[in-house]
């Protein structure tokens, strides 16, 4: 008796099997009814974080690649507070696209910039205390996952965890990429 009323349930009858999948395609809801929102990032713009000393060059031939290239090049904001602020006040309805920041770094010592005004160099330790500390300010709703930070400053590559922290950093509700 018990194999004839299991009978039914070990049927190898795939048509069955077939008209359930059908049915379950019938149900779905075609992508015309998809909501498309197309965001316009602004145009890239440029901080010159730092100043030539004696017969250097190093920023000034930046800021001429980036001008020849049509970009807004920002000078004067020689901190990464000063530059996250400067972000945040002259925001708008659409994110950055990409912002790039131009400073000379050491892969051994950190970078030339500074964390807050008139504050520490910037390593991985002096940024992770102003970001644990809170002395460093966050970026309000200027970015989005398409907006790319950009750091042209020679050997941060090769210090991994410097990157990470400046990532920490740039922390915002949709994050950047770094």
């Amino acid at each position: 008796g018990l194999i004839l009323i299991s009978s039914p349930f070990i049927s190898c009858d795939s048509n069955e099997v077939k008209k359930e999948a059908i049915n379950l395609a019938d149900n779905v809801i075609p992508n015309d009814d998809e909501i498309k929102v197309n965001i316009v990032s602004r145009k890239p713009i440029v901080f010159i974080a730092g100043f030539d000393k004696g017969n250097e060059a190093f920023y000034s031939n930046a800021r001429t690649y980036f001008k020849e290239k049509g970009l807004k090049v920002i000078d004067g904001q020689y901190s990464l507070e000063e530059i996250i602020v400067w972000l945040n006040e002259h925001a708008n309805k659409n994110p950055y696209g990409e912002v790039h920041i131009v400073n000379k770094s050491n892969p051994y010592k950190g970078m030339n910039l500074e964390t807050i005004v008139r504050g520490e160099k910037i390593t991985t330790e002096t940024l992770r205390k102003s970001i644990t500390q809170g002395t460093l300010p966050i970026l309000k709703d200027v970015v989005n996952n398409n907006t790319k930070i950009v750091f042209h400053a020679s050997g941060l590559v090769e210090n991994k965890e410097l990157l990470k922290t400046l990532k920490d950093a740039f922390s915002a509700k949709k994050l950047p990429k770094v």
